[in-house]
């Protein structure tokens, strides 16, 4: 018996899997039409296979967010990518 848990995330945009996330922020509210998150990557992902992350993802694609202990995950968001932003 483990006397803690070990917080675990899947993030999912169009087909690449992130098992990593700095941060994960989802707001819920009842005056606009839908739900908002926002997810910081770490910097590690600046690149995949020679290529930039931004080369394989694009605004409109779909993503789901799962969160969860110990390698069991919980569906927390589902939605599409509105903005994407580039920090240096």
């Amino acid at each position: 018996m483990s006397l803690y848990y070990e917080p675990c995330s899947r993030i999912t945009v169009g087909s690449l899997v992130f098992n990593n996330v700095n941060k994960v922020e989802i707001s819920e509210s009842v005056t606009e039409l839908g739900d908002k998150a926002t997810i910081v990557l770490p910097r590690q992902y600046k690149e995949l296979l020679g290529k930039g992350v931004l080369d394989y993802i694009k605004t409109g694609d779909k993503i789901s967010i799962e969160l969860g202990t110990d390698a069991s995950y919980n569906v927390e968001f589902t939605g599409y990518l509105d903005q994407i932003e580039s920090d240096a």
